[in-house]
């Protein structure tokens, strides 16, 4: 779908360039879609239990999901918890400018298709009248002029529309064992996540060329002025391509071990969590005019990339209250960094801070937390400060789940999520979305427990 960005630049050309030219375009765009698909803030959830209840985890986190969220809940687990393998996914993506909403709306309206119509009618035209003089009417002009105004103007109107809009997409895969204790409980995992973001800037000069070739057509106010443009037709309005694709995105794959063990100071106890990770960082800038992607449609050229490694900490504090409350403390990302990218911009990771708490019972979870920071993504730096709210009924075999976030960063920019657990003889299954007002996300997961 995406593809049809570049489409819009391009119609203006001859038949032939416009073929040329359109197979090479629509590849890396619909390549550079793919990497899109692929955001993640520091809470971001990782895996379709907390996806479905609303990102909570800092005090609710079972022994599968600890060393996510907050380490320390490695200790104290349930009963039932002893041992974990998960293999957990999760994709997002957010289109904080509607660019989908104006894609469609594009689209609907065939604005290419009507121009290439247009244009096609104007010069069988202007053909006829040079081969055929006193074959046509001014009537005959004024109709197919007239209509290729029109569509020219639809054309550019469709194309600001689309111009300097975003979209955003994250993504995460996870491996990891665990096996929670009362006295020390212990996780490692493998996990990579991405977060990526595009943007097609449309130039004004582009957009000028259409101005000016729109003029071109009004001044075709006679018969003679037909003859005048030659047998080769409408010339092409657009002689240089200014219009580029950005491209700016972060892997990092991370190598885990997370160990947490209960600590009493003075006469005061509580668990205490640490995951020490080692990450692997890719950062990944690609741009390039439409003239460009003409000439070369791969967009995953990783000349464009730069890769680093590093060392950081996730802590965690939690204090059982009751037999049924917990509160939780964690700051993820304790060492902040920053990487550069070819294209000249730095991707950072910050320390980022959370609290909640928890009730739980045999058949029940319910769960609050809220950031104590404010985060900002690695990629569009976009501010978020959550509130999640989130609780799991246990029916049986079944666990149904239900969440809700708002990012109180900014306004109208709330979350509403779901989910669902099977487990059976030891297997689980869980799946979950979320979606808002810009925002769709869905998590999968897999794995073994007793």
């Amino acid at each position: 779908m995406l593809s049809h960005i570049l489409h819009i630049i391009l119609v203006p050309l001859t038949k032939h360039q416009w073929q040329h030219m359109k197979t090479k375009t629509s590849i890396a765009l619909i390549s550079g879609c793919l990497l899109m698909q692929t955001a993640n803030a520091s809470f971001q959830a990782q895996d379709p239990r907390a996806l479905g209840m609303g990102g909570v985890g800092a005090a609710a986190a079972n022994s599968a999901q600890a060393h996510f969220y907050n380490p320390s809940l490695l200790v104290n687990a349930r009963e039932s918890e002893s041992f974990n393998f998960e293999i957990p996914a999760t994709a997002g993506l957010t289109d904080p400018d509607n660019l989908l909403d104006s894609i469609d709306d594009f689209t609907t309206k065939k604005y290419i298709d009507s121009f290439s119509i247009a244009l096609t009618s104007i010069n069988e035209k202007i053909k006829q009248q040079i081969e055929t003089p006193g074959s046509l009417q001014p009537s005959d002009l004024i109709i197919v002029r007239d209509n290729l105004i029109v569509a020219s103007e639809n054309l550019q109107t469709g194309i600001n529309n689309l111009s300097n809009k975003s979209l955003i997409g994250n993504a995460n895969l996870g491996l990891m064992t665990s096996s929670p204790n009362g006295k020390i409980g212990w996780a490692g995992y493998l996990n990579v996540w991405v977060d990526a973001g595009a943007t097609l800037y449309v130039d004004p000069r582009d957009d000028a060329a259409i101005t000016d070739y729109i003029g071109v057509i009004k001044g075709l106010n006679s018969l003679t002025s037909l003859i005048d443009i030659g047998a080769g037709g409408l010339p092409d309005p657009v002689k240089s391509l200014y219009s580029k694709l950005t491209l700016d995105a972060v892997i990092v794959k991370e190598f885990g071990i997370s160990l947490a063990i209960p600590y009493q100071l003075n006469n005061y106890s509580f668990d205490v969590g640490i995951t020490p990770k080692y990450m692997s960082i890719q950062t990944y800038s690609y741009e390039r005019t439409l003239e460009e992607s003409e000439k070369n449609s791969e967009v995953f050229d990783f000349n464009n990339s730069m890769d680093y490694s590093s060392f950081n900490l996730d802590l965690g504090l939690s204090k059982k209250l009751t037999e049924n409350w917990k509160s939780g403390l964690v700051i993820k990302n304790l060492i902040p960094q920053s990487f550069d990218t070819l294209g000249g911009s730095k991707i950072t990771i910050d320390p980022a801070a959370r609290i909640g708490t928890s009730y739980q019972n045999n058949w029940a979870t319910v769960a609050a937390d809220i950031d104590l920071t404010k985060n900002k993504s690695p990629i569009d730096e976009a501010e978020s400060r959550y509130l999640a709210l989130g609780t799991e009924l246990d029916v049986w075999l079944v666990k149904l789940r239900l969440g809700y976030k708002t990012n109180l960063a900014v306004s109208n920019n709330n979350i509403i999520s779901t989910g669902l657990g099977l487990y059976l003889f030891g297997l689980n299954i869980d799946a979950a979305v979320a979606a808002g007002k810009t925002d769709i996300n869905a998590g999968l997961q897999v794995g073994l427990q007793w």
